[in-house]
């Protein structure tokens, strides 16, 4: 198996996986303090920009750990809401 198929069969594309961050080739580039055309060389694995290419993979990394975080703080403050709401639904006078 080739290197690039072997990165292929071991998980989603830099390219596939800055768009599910919601990111554009700018914005990686931007942070990264490399050129947009860095990116898209990274991205279709030319060899010239593989020097690059950890620093892009640590990024979306950690881009990715943010993410999964706030999802779960998310989870946790809506549990916590809808725990509040219950609660203050059983101390409603049934009369009404």
């Amino acid at each position: 198996m080739s290197p690039t198929a072997a990165r292929h069969a071991a998980g989603p594309s830099l390219a596939a996986r800055r768009k599910r961050a919601g990111l554009l080739q700018r914005d990686v580039a931007a942070r990264l303090g490399i050129r947009p055309t860095a990116i898209s060389g990274i991205e279709t694995e030319s060899a010239k920009h593989m020097a690059e290419r950890d620093a892009y993979e640590a990024f979306l990394n950690g881009v990715e750990k943010r993410t999964q975080v706030d999802n779960k703080r998310s989870v946790i403050a809506g549990t916590t809401s809808i725990g509040h709401m219950l609660s203050a639904q059983s101390s409603i006078p049934q009369s009404l």
